[in-house]
């Protein structure tokens, strides 16, 4: 391993349980119906994409930018304060620090929200590299952001790790010729023996491989 990509929400710190509240509020604002849209789209969209089903699907009358603000202002109450990183993340990207491996944040989330949330669990220091789909107009469904932010970090994919709890992004990545570090979170619960498979390396807690590099190799 010569270059780590990093999923923030689910992966690094524990952000999905906030989704559930945030979900309420945005559903009560606009009136809808809970029964009527999927609540997962949070899971593979970026804000602005979410505003856009809003807005296509259900009626909302705000504009673009109106509907994301709000979000994400909901969204910087947890990640500025409350959203906590995962057990073992800080002693993880230590070790790869103290072995010249290169690291990059690859994420759905805003930057916005995202930076707030890394500074306020002190591992922001850790990253070479900061990628915001947003920024990039693309998702993790194409494997083209995965090839951007490599090549930003200077390895081959083929020695590039792409640390992720969700199916969708591990399937991307896979595809594209990157091997993959799976992680288990309890949102993804159902996709978790697609996701055993795919892996090169699975782990339910990055605590266990902060002493234990050698598996990356």
């Amino acid at each position: 391993m010569k270059g780590a990509i990093f999923d923030l929400d689910g992966t690094l710190v524990d952000s999905m349980p906030c989704y559930e509240k945030i979900w309420k509020k945005i559903l009560k604002k606009y009136a809808i119906n809970s029964e009527e849209i999927d609540r997962t789209i949070f899971l593979t969209k970026t804000v602005k994409e979410v505003a856009e089903i809003f807005r296509n699907t259900y009626g909302v009358s705000e504009s673009e930018s109106e509907f994301m603000n709000y979000v994400n202002s909901l969204l910087m109450e947890f990640y500025s304060k409350k959203i906590k990183a995962k057990s073992g993340v800080r002693q993880f990207l230590q070790s790869l620090k103290e072995h010249n491996i290169k690291t990059a944040l690859l994420t759905a989330s805003d930057r916005v929200i995202a930076v707030p949330c890394l500074k306020n669990n002190k591992i922001l220091e850790y990253f070479d590299v900061l990628v915001f789909c947003s920024e990039q107009n693309a998702s993790k469904t194409q494997e083209t952001i995965f090839f951007y932010t490599q090549k930003l970090l200077g390895s081959k994919p083929s020695e590039t790790f792409v640390f992720e709890d969700s199916l969708y992004a591990i399937e991307t990545a896979k595809r594209a010729g990157f091997k993959i570090c799976g992680l288990y979170d309890a949102w993804c619960e159902r996709d978790q023996p697609k996701i055993k498979n795919l892996s090169d390396v699975y782990t339910e807690n990055l605590k266990f491989l902060h002493t234990k590099l050698e598996i990356f190799h």
